[in-house]
């Protein structure tokens, strides 16, 4: 249960991390590699973090309040910097993988339950202080009842995928391992309408299998995440291979139909998908292909695990422009980690069910569109950057 900062950019040594962690029924937690000490304080000392696994790059930013952070037992340093001799309490990451052992680690627990906590997710403080939102393994079987409204819609929409996309890229022999390697199962699972399918057929085999080890399929997916406008005019400006890229996620800004049609005629494999959530949860996700013809300005629409409510926790009526939150069921986290306040306040429990709102507020249209308003807010923020 002791919980692991991890400070570091996108790379293996975090994904390393973070499944280390888990593996020691630890609980990681992600820090901005952008903060600054105060910043980093601040999460520390909110987590109560044991470890900190950290970018030796950022270590300027860590050391002004290293003194003012006695609950840290360890202190991992990452990169060729970290070679050097470390003081007491600190240890370089490569060194802690040459004292890895293959064996299991030989620790007294119990079965993974539901009680545990997976992760903690801290926000990205847009409406305050970053916030730690707590994940535990009910996740995994949310995320498969997420999948089930996928499989709706695949045979008329598989004559319109690519054919490139049918070829796999690995030399595996098993067939289902081929299968979910390849593009055509990126592209599948991309699909909103499969999942209510999937999801029937996810919660019998959940209940079948309920006292049993818990089967988590790896599906690889390459999964870019920059702003479009400076991607595109770059590949406008050199020539790049990008045939490895098959996947654009946005779930912070709609990127514009002119913005995704250069991206998709430079990249024609590519899918666009726009995410509508937050760290306290997943509204639902819209891909673009190069096959959908002429491209229109996104509009999220309710699904049946989203509602919107006014004031007094009434439905909002289609069409009738009253406006209210946003209200997300099914794949929602705990709450926030030690505000009980807080977690009260987002997470809501209306007529039965338990929903978590944000503070998306917007309008539903006669058609179930969303017109997003904004979210309720105390800081501005300017290209990622908080100004209070």
């Amino acid at each position: 249960g002791d919980r692991v900062a991890v400070m570091e950019r996108n790379s293996p040594a975090y994904v390393e991390s973070y499944l280390a962690a888990m593996k020691l029924a630890l609980v990681p937690c992600n820090v901005n590699y952008k903060y600054r000490s105060e910043e980093l304080q601040y999460l520390l000392e909110d987590s109560g973090a044991a470890v900190l696994v950290i970018n030796a790059e950022f270590l300027p930013v860590f050391e002004p309040i290293a003194a003012q952070c006695p609950h840290l037992k360890l202190v991992v340093v990452i990169g060729p910097e970290a070679q050097a001799a470390l003081p007491a309490g600190r240890m370089a990451y490569a060194a802690c993988l040459a004292h890895h052992s293959a064996a299991p680690p030989n620790l007294a627990w119990a079965a993974p339950n539901n009680d545990d906590l997976l992760f903690l997710l801290y926000t990205g403080g847009t409406t305050g202080f970053p916030k730690g939102v707590m994940w535990d393994t009910t996740v995994y079987r949310e995320m498969h009842r997420l999948l089930g409204p996928m499989v709706r819609g695949i045979i008329e929409r598989l004559p319109r995928a690519p054919a490139s996309m049918f070829r796999s890229r690995t030399g595996h022999e098993n067939a289902i391992s081929r299968f979910m390697q390849s593009p055509v199962f990126r592209w599948l699972i991309a699909r909103q309408p499969v999942r209510e399918a999937l999801g029937r057929y996810a919660e019998r085999s959940f209940r079948e299998r309920a006292s049993g080890p818990l089967d988590v399929a790896a599906k690889k997916a390459r999964l870019m995440r920059r702003f479009p406008n400076p991607t595109l005019e770059e590949l406008e400006r050199h020539s790049y291979d990008t045939s490895s890229m098959l996947m654009m996620n946005s779930s912070g800004v709609v990127w514009s139909p002119k913005v995704k049609q250069g991206l998709l005629k430079k990249i024609p494999q590519l899918i666009i998908v726009d995410s509508l959530g937050a760290s306290e949860g997943l509204g639902r996700s819209e891909p673009i292909t190069a096959q959908e013809g002429e491209i229109k300005p996104m509009r999220f629409r309710l699904s049946s695990h989203m509602k919107v409510f006014d004031e007094q926790d009434r439905e909002v009526v289609p069409g009738s422009g009253v406006s209210g939150q946003l209200a997300i069921s099914g794949l929602i986290p705990r709450g926030y980690w030690r505000d009980e306040a807080k977690t009260a306040k987002t997470f809501r429990t209306i007529k039965g069910v338990r929903y978590s709102m944000f503070g998306d507020v917007c309008t539903v249209e006669a058609d179930g569109a969303l017109t997003l308003l904004g979210r309720g807010s105390g800081v501005i923020n300017t290209g990622g950057e908080k100004g209070f």
